[in-house]
This record gives structure tokens, sequence and C-alpha cells, in this order.
């Protein structure tokens, strides 16, 4: 009786893996797994193995293990798939190095036992040594290792991520190739026996199992080299022995395009937070786990539909813009001004809290409430105070499941919020101490003025309504005065004039219009061109007489109050 053992294994070469009309014959990549991504490290660290076998004719190189499922008369690969690519775009810039070397029928011998067997025809076209999934990532890959060289090469032009790391890859290698030859002065005999050495002399093992759960299985137990896999595709090959692909493909494909311009695995954290509280990328999945069974066909379908729910509203969290479906315009609008300005002063913390909101339902009234409570956390605590954003992890984690668990109210959430946020004593000590740097922390106290300003010093009317970046961002005592300038006199030890130049009281906001050449005046320039503005702050700065120590402390506690106001409104 003929059978398939569970698990085959066998040392092999490259030049046995990689051949068309080997024992291996075609590969397939399945829906499961992740997409190509290698990047440059990963890709030169491969090539560099592979052609130092040219200085060596006694060794060789060890690719490690291939994990394949040969479930449905396919074989498939599970744990291999970044290596098979990348040496097939290796050999790929081999082919068409001899061809350009005068070689086509090198070219043309290489291109058939490796790549695409253009001779014979079967019922999917070409015999081709690797099947995608997708079939424009995989018409892609073919035309991109023709002999032929009628390739766009700019990934700029492109917008499938995976074809845009192919171009980048491809022209790495070529980079790579050229170096190599250049250095060694290799002619065209050379360059063939080089490639046919990198075949031949590297090793691997294949691990064939009769069913893809016992693949996935055995690469989970021995991947412990190169990158691991991380959790997302790790669900998504779950999902898909759970439920088989047909029933999984259609709505995971969503969930990609409403992730596909941020990481996944952020997503998956705070997925996994909003269900089970604090969660890292490390036990996401384990977390989830908790929740669902993945032996629990019923459970991994709710999980399935759950994922796609919320991987849509994690898209409207992070790209407001694509949240259309709203009822309020000015909700809406505040919303993505909400979004925007969070996003200034905490980068990922709050995103389960959100999630959770938006998870449940609540109105944009309600997540624009929650929004702005973490706005005034985020400016009280991380910035002035500057605490670690790991600080409201756990707090905010906390609150995500507890609205997903519906254990507290709206009314709940926005007291612990309020009670987390530095006192307004506190803030204002904060401030008087704090030093602006350059960059980022400037950006960000150009908004703070911005929006006190606005809430302390200016009718409606009159509300300064430029973005920040036509916004100039203005230091009354000037980064780098002139040397003859009153500056040095009044500010001579250049270590305290450093200090004095980032206090939050010697900043103000200019708009472009009257932004000419006044930066590096003396202050009593400086001050009439101050009058000018419609910014009654800069008119108060335009009444002192001097701008020292003392008028830079004096504005600094001043300014706090008025920063103190706008957070209290911002609240309220």
């Amino acid at each position: 009786m003929n059978y398939m053992k569970r698990v085959d294994a066998h040392e092999t070469t490259l030049k046995g893996y990689l051949g068309i009309e080997s024992d291996i014959g075609e590969l397939t990549i399945p829906f499961s797994q992740r997409p190509y991504e290698w990047n440059k490290a990963e890709v030169e660290r491969l090539f560099n193995d592979l052609v130092s076998l040219y200085y060596d004719d006694e060794n060789i190189h060890m690719l490690n293990f291939f994990t394949l499922s040969g479930e449905g008369g396919m074989t498939k690969i599970f744990d291999g798939q970044q290596r098979t690519i990348t040496s097939l775009l290796i050999v790929g810039v081999f082919i068409k190095k001899l061809n350009s070397r005068g070689l086509l029928e090198a070219a043309k011998q290489l291109h058939n036992q490796y790549i695409e067997k253009v001779e014979y025809i079967s019922d999917d076209g070409n015999i081709r040594k690797l099947r995608f999934d997708d079939k424009e990532t995989e018409n892609f890959f073919y035309k991109l290792l023709s002999i032929k060289n009628d390739v766009d090469l700019d990934s700029k032009n492109y917008e499938n991520e995976t074809i845009k790391t192919f171009i980048t890859n491809f022209n790495l290698i070529t980079q790579l190739l050229d170096r190599f030859i250049d250095k060694n002065d290799l002619n065209r005999d050379e360059i063939r026996k080089m490639v046919n050495r990198i075949l031949t002399a590297t090793n691997l093992i294949t691990i064939k199992t009769d069913t893809d759960e016992l693949a996935m299985a055995m690469f989970e137990s021995l991947n412990n080299t190169g990158k691991q896999l991380e959790n997302y595709y790790v669900l998504k090959n779950d999902l898909v022995i759970a439920l088989e692909e047909k029933a999984v493909k259609d709505k995971w494909n969503e969930i990609e395009s409403n992730l596909a311009n941020f990481d996944q695995s952020d997503f998956l954290v705070a997925f996994a937070t909003v269900l089970t509280g604090k969660s890292t990328k490390k036990n996401a999945l384990s977390k989830i786990y908790t929740k669902y069974s993945k032996q629990n066909r019923k459970e991994m379908i709710d999980l399935l539909n759950i994922l796609l729910a919320a991987s849509e509203k994690y898209l409207h969290l992070r790209n407001p813009a694509q949240l259309t479906d709203y009822k309020d315009r000015t909700a809406y609008d505040n919303y993505r001004e909400n979004i925007s300005n969070l996003n200034l002063f905490i980068k990922k913390q709050q995103l389960p809290l959100l999630l959770a909101a938006m998870m449940k339902g609540y109105s944009l009234s309600n997540i624009n409430e929650i929004a702005t409570h973490l706005l005034n956390i985020g400016i009280r605590n991380l910035y002035f105070e500057e605490k670690r954003a790991n600080t409201i992890e756990i707090l905010i984690a906390d609150l995500a499941n507890d609205i997903y668990t519906e254990t507290k109210s709206i009314k709940d959430v926005l007291n612990v919020l309020k009670k987390e946020a530095l006192s307004d004593s506190e803030v204002k000590e904060a401030i008087k101490g704090k030093i602006v740097k350059r960059g980022q922390a400037e950006k960000n106290l150009k908004f703070i003025l911005r929006e006190t300003y606005n809430t302390t010093d200016l009718q409606r009317e009159l509300k300064i309504r430029d973005n920040l970046s036509e916004i100039h961002y203005e230091h009354i005592l000037p980064k780098r005065p002139s040397q003859n300038s009153q500056w040095i006199k009044d500010f001579s030890v250049e270590e305290e004039r450093e200090i004095y130049t980032s206090k939050v009281g010697n900043a103000t906001l200019l708009l472009d219009k009257i932004n000419t050449n006044i930066s590096n005046k003396d202050f009593k320039d400086k001050k009439l061109r101050y009058k000018e503005s419609h910014i009654p702050e800069n008119k108060n700065i335009a009444n002192h007489k001097k701008w020292t120590t003392i008028e830079i402390e004096n504005r600094t506690t001043e300014i706090a109050e008025k920063i103190i106001t706008y957070l209290n409104e911002l609240t309220n």
C-alpha cells in the first residue's frame, strides 16, 4: 500500500530545491503566509553568504530548514518563503548579467531550469517554479525575472507593497553583484561558474508534511533562526486551518486593506488589549486565544468577524478621513482635529481606549470627550512633566477593557482620566522648569501656544487658524544673537543664555507676514514688529522696555496660568 509519510525530511542543494524539474517541482505560497518583506540587511547577508562560495571550492553553505506541505496535491511553503524568493531574485540577476555579457544561451538555460519553463505550456500557462496567491504579484515577479529588461524599476511607481519589495531587493542584488564582479574583475565565464557554484554548494533540508496544520506546527517548533513569524500572520494561518481558506480569504483581504498603511502588530496589540487588558507584541496572540479557542470553529468564525470590524474602526482611528459614515458634521470635524492633536503628544498608548469606544459604538461626541481628556494628560503629564508614555499604558489598557466589557460608563472613564492628569499646581511648576528642546518639542509648544492664545486672548472670529507649519515659533531671546548685540551684554554667560532661550516664557508665535528679518535683532527692534501682530500676547511682550532673565521668568509664570486655563477649558 502506497502512502505519504506524515513527515518526510531530505537534504538537498539549492539546485535541487529550485529546479523546476526536480522532485520538489513547483512551489506554492499559501494565502496564509505573510508577504515578501525581507529588508536590505537580510538580503545582503544571504547574498554575501552565497557569493563567498566562489572563493571556496570545498565548503558548502547551509540554508537551513524549509518546511513544506503536500496537502491538496500541491507543495506549499510554510517556512522559507523569504529565502526562496530572494534566492530566485539572485538567480534572476545572474541570468540578466550573463545575457548582458553575451551569454544568451546560458541565460536561457538557467531561466528554463530555475525560473520559468517557457517551451512547455501547462493549463496555467508557462511552468513556473513559484506560484503566488495573488496573480498580479506573480505575473510581475516573472516579468521582473524575464531575460528581457523591460520593467520599470522605480518602486515609487507601484502601489503593491510586495512588488515594491521585489524591485527594491532586485535593484540591491544587482548593485551587490556589479560591485562583486568589479572588485574581483570577473569575466563572463567566471560569472557563470559562480552562479553554478552557488546552486550546487548551497545545501538545505526540506521537511515535507502531509497536512498544512502539521507543516505550521513543524515550523513553529523549528523556527529558532532568522526572523520570528509575527503573531499577525500566525493568526491568519490559524484561521485558515480552522475555517479553510475559502471562508477566510475575502474577509482577511478586507482586514489587510484596512491595515495596509499601518503596522499590523500595533493593531493586534490594541485589539488584544481591548479584549483582555494590557497586552504586548509578544503575548497579544496568546491573550486573544484566552477568549477564542482555536479548536472551536464557531469561536474562530466570531474572531474573524470581530477582527474585520475592529480593523475598520482602527482605520478610522488612524486615518479619520476614511470615516465617512457620520451624522454630525461638527462632531466629525472635531474628531479629525482631536485625533491629529492627540498624535502630537501620545503616539500609541491611546489606541486601545479609542478603539474600544469605537467598537462599542460610542458617539463621536463621546469619543471626542475621551480624546480631549487624553490630550490633557499628554500635555500635562507627558509634555510638561516629561513622564514616560508607558506610565499611562496600564491605566488606558484597563479602561479600554472596561469599555469593551461594559464595566465602566463613559462618565466613569472620563473621571478616571481626569484624576490621572497632573494638578494645576504641579503643571505650573513643571512649566516654570521646562527647557524646550529643538525639534518636536518646539512643534508641540507651538501647538500649545496657538491653542492658549485662541482660548485666553482672542475672540472667536480672530482665532489663529493657520496650520502649525505656517506659524513661526519665535525665540524672543534669539538662539544665535550677534556678538555686538544687546543680547550678549544682557546674557553674558553663554550657558545661562542657552537655558533662558529655551524657557517657555521666551517663546511666542508669529505669522509669516510679519516674520521678515527680525529673528536675531535686538529687543528694541523686535518689539516694533511685535506691535504689528494681531495676537494680543505679542503686543503685551512689546510693552516691555527690555527682555532679560527677569522678564522671561515673569512671563513664564504668566503664560503658565494661561496654559492651565486652556487645559481646563479643554476638558470642561
